[in-house]
C-alpha cells in the first residue's frame, strides 16, 4: 500500500519516504573521510 507522494508503508505500519534515507546516505558518504594514516594510528593506540 502506498499513501502518494512517494510515501510507502512498511510491513509494520510505519510509513517511510524513500528521500529521507537517501539524504542520510549521503550525508554518510560526504562526510569527511579520516586518513589512512590516521586509522592506523588510532588502531595502535586502541582508540575507536
Amino acid at each position: 500500500m502506498h499513501y502518494g507522494h512517494g510515501w510507502i508503508m512498511g510491513s509494520d505500519g510505519q510509513r517511510w519516504h524513500p528521500c529521507s534515507s537517501q539524504s542520510e546516505l549521503l550525508n554518510g558518504l560526504t562526510a569527511k573521510k579520516v586518513s589512512a594514516v590516521k586509522r592506523l594510528l588510532n588502531a595502535l593506540m586502541g582508540a575507536k
